[in-house]
């Protein structure tokens, strides 16, 4: 996985009464996840397995609620946030984040230390960079649709922010990455389609197009610093591209209910089982790590 997305993030609460056992609820995390590994997807959504704590993943979620906090304050039109405020902000969401999700403190107190020392410059960048120029209309915004071709696919998700500069109305999506991404990433990224896709189907004003904004590293001259750059990255998905990814949805839908009336969610190991939340409930994913000698980055529990 190049960035740590969060999985479930971007998903709002189930809403499907029990006696609706008929209607499939996905997101494009849970589309993402299944097509990587069905194994993958059917541990975390049905197996009841415990997770292990992604550090990545705490970093990012401790991030998001930092740069909501200070575009609502924006919205509202208060003082924005200056940065002493926003690094205090962070680190208390990152320490609520990690009693959240790792209240056995898997994660290494050291390894702490750093995720904080890369959320602050994460901050410091997106105060510097991004703030002067951003003008948010909404933020955290939930969407939940039925799929139009396939009333029982319940689609949703949030998208992080919608702006409106110079007559173009933007969703944007802030990514943690741990390398700049290559030219070209963002019109690759199928996440753009859903987003303009959702939209159409919300019946919401479609926007001009969708933004991620990273923050890869930069070279730090002091050891032990973190230094991260701003790196836009505008993308607008062909209408044919949406609706390709429509019917993204529906296949993994009916991959997902033959597999489930067969019992038999297979697991695909690769590289990315190093990152795997649920590897300690998949003998595959620990076995092709042990036989191609490729560490491990997420603890394994079982």
């Amino acid at each position: 996985m190049e960035e740590q997305d969060r999985l479930d993030e971007n998903e709002t609460q189930p809403a499907t009464s029990a006696a609706d056992t008929s209607v499939l609820e996905l997101s494009f995390s849970q589309i993402e996840a299944f097509t990587m590994c069905p194994q993958r997807w059917w541990l975390t959504k049905r197996g009841n397995v415990r997770r292990a704590p992604g550090e990545f993943l705490i970093l990012g979620s401790a991030v998001h609620q930092t740069i909501e906090a200070d575009l609502r304050q924006r919205m509202a039109n208060q003082p924005p946030l200056g940065l002493d405020a926003l690094k205090q902000m962070f680190s208390a969401f990152l320490r609520e984040q990690f009693a959240l999700e790792d209240p056995d403190g898997i994660i290494p107190s050291a390894r702490r230390a750093e995720r904080e020392r890369d959320g602050i410059a994460v901050v410091i960048a997106y105060l510097a960079e991004i703030a002067p120029h951003i003008r948010p209309v909404a933020v955290e915004i939930p969407f939940e649709f039925a799929h139009p071709d396939d009333p029982s696919i319940l689609f949703r998700g949030r998208m992080d922010a919608i702006t409106f500069r110079s007559r173009t109305r933007t969703i944007v999506d802030w990514k943690i990455v741990r390398r700049a991404w290559p030219p070209g990433e963002e019109h690759r990224k199928m996440q753009a389609a859903a987003y303009l896709w959702a939209e159409a189907c919300m019946g919401w004003e479609l926007s001009n197009q969708v933004t991620f904004i990273t923050f890869p590293p930069d070279w730090s001259p002091e050891p032990g610093d973190s230094v991260r750059k701003v790196d836009w990255r505008p993308t607008k998905p062909s209408a044919e591209k949406r609706q390709m990814y429509a019917q993204l949805v529906r296949e993994a839908a009916a991959a997902i209910r033959a597999m489930e009336a067969q019992g038999d969610f297979q697991a695909r190991p690769s590289p990315r089982c190093a990152w795997c939340e649920v590897r300690g409930a998949c003998p595959a994913g620990e076995r092709y790590l042990a036989e191609n000698n490729i560490p491990p980055q997420m603890p394994s529990i079982t």
